[in-house]
């Protein structure tokens, strides 16, 4: 049977969006995506859905001649992003808005086998990551003395994942990267993200809300940005946004 993908909306990391009659089909380009990697992503959005997150409802995987591809459902409305874009005086406001949305994904657990390790993760980023070796060690000493936690972290909280309809619900996309393990680390991806993007203030008061929010210790948090910058710089290219991680790892006393 043909499948009918209808229009794109969107393309971006090796990724093609389609939608038709209230279907989102996402397809994957082959070159860069396994069978198993699209499988892996669809069952997690649909486990993370079915734990009474808004997130989209997985529908099936398949094929597309030799690209792999999944549906889910459509959620109307406008992303964050385009919201900010819109409104930029009110930009904090809405940060705020996406904060609240992170902290009640992160109030969930996966008390089972199903999601990877966040910190199994972070310590194979910094394994690879161009460290001095002293340096690499207390790093890697920093992670160890972090509580293992079973929270789910989406891993890509960004304006552009998150879909916000009419009546203000904030729908969280693209589950590529989720994890379970510490909830301070996934908030702390995300401000990683706003930094070397260019939104230092942004940034600092997703940290500092999410302190005030949580009753989480600003020395607890830049303990994880020390790390998560030593993570990052294996995904990081521009020097540019390297001295800005090896500044965060820097600024730690250890």
């Amino acid at each position: 049977m043909e499948r009918i993908l209808g229009d794109l909306i969107s393309e971006r990391n090796h990724k093609r969006v389609y939608v038709h009659d209230g279907i989102i089909t996402k397809v994957f380009d082959h070159n860069f995506y396994h069978g198993y990697n699209v499988m892996r992503e669809a069952s997690i959005q649909q486990f993370v859905m079915e734990s009474g997150l808004p997130v989209p409802k997985v529908y099936d995987v398949f094929q597309v001649g030799d690209d792999w591809a999944f549906t889910s459902q459509e959620i109307k409305g406008r992303t964050l992003e385009s919201i900010i874009e819109a409104d930029p005086e009110h930009k904090k406001q809405h940060v705020v808005k996406m904060l609240q949305a992170h902290i009640r994904l992160l109030s969930k657990l996966c008390k089972n086998n199903f999601l990877p390790d966040l910190k199994a993760k972070v310590k194979r980023y910094i394994e690879e990551a161009s460290l001095d070796p002293s340096q690499r060690y207390d790093i890697q000493l920093k992670l160890e003395k972090f509580p293992n936690h079973l929270n789910i972290c989406h891993g890509d909280i960004y304006p552009h994942n998150i879909m916000v309809t009419d009546d203000g619900t904030f729908y969280i996309l693209d589950w590529a990267h989720c994890s379970k393990g510490n909830a301070t680390a996934d908030i702390v991806n995300t401000y990683l993200m706003f930094l070397i993007d260019g939104e230092p203030k942004i940034a600092d008061i997703y940290l500092r809300e999410f302190s005030k929010k949580s009753y989480t210790s600003m020395s607890y948090i830049k303990g994880w940005v020390a790390v998560l910058s030593a993570a990052y710089l294996t995904r990081v290219n521009d020097e540019k946004k390297k001295e800005i991680l090896l500044k965060n790892i820097d600024s730690v006393t250890y």
